[in-house]
């Protein structure tokens, strides 16, 4: 049988191409709700962490700051959701290399008087507060593929996930923001078959949902 990452490498390769060198388009501010380094297609590196390290700093100091919190007061976590978008951000070649398949895959974790946004970028894990316009941009051409409400999460659970991920580099074919995504639904034991069928399956849904419309 074909190996995962010859697979994977197959249904990424051909797009991740068009996008060359965008992720290095210049300092991004770090509440931007897009990156254009946040694409499961960017080629800043194909297998190992990359970006600007300026970047890099500013979303550890700020993911630093609120998984600290998260451990600190421990309440639970009762509504994610995982949304899969075409990959688009300050450049408008990236909006063009989403229409043939380029895609980013996001979560959004309500805790009921806010909502945060937790993925996984070239520059690293960003965890942060979102204002209701920043959710509502994040959604912009995305699609929801699976919303988790039917279980207890501990914040404390998360934030250690999330300290844990922080520790392992971006890898174009082995650790992007599809595996980051179906990693989280799979350790914190979300049903469904999306999480079931495999990796491969996940990343045939995140590149299949994105909505067909960049304008």
């Amino acid at each position: 049988p074909k190996q995962p990452s010859l697979i994977l490498h197959r249904i990424m390769g051909s797009q991740a191409s068009q996008v060359s060198g965008l992720s290095a388009m210049g300092t991004v501010p770090v509440l931007l709700p897009v990156l254009g380094s946040a694409a499961a297609g960017s080629t800043v590196s194909s297998s190992s962490g990359g970006g600007d390290p300026d970047i890099t700093e500013r979303i550890k100091h700020t993911t630093d700051q609120l998984t600290a919190r998260w451990k600190n007061r421990e309440f639970e976590i009762k509504h994610v959701e995982i949304w899969t978008r075409a990959a688009q951000g300050s450049s408008a070649a990236v909006a063009k290399a989403a229409v043939g398949g380029i895609c980013h895959t996001f979560l959004l974790i309500e805790t009921g008087p806010s909502t945060f946004l937790l993925e996984r970028l070239v520059e690293g894990v960003r965890f942060v507060t979102l204002t209701d316009e920043a959710v509502e941009e994040n959604k912009k051409w995305a699609k929801r593929m699976h919303l988790a409400d039917n279980m207890t999460i501990s914040s404390k659970d998360i934030a250690k996930w999330i300290e844990e991920k922080q520790s392992s580099p971006y890898s174009l074919l082995g650790n992007n923001c599809i595996h980051f995504a179906y990693q989280f639904g799979v350790h914190f034991k979300f049903s469904g078959s999306l999480f079931k069928s495999g990796i491969v399956h996940f990343f045939g849904r995140a590149r299949s949902e994105i909505p067909d419309k960049t304008d």
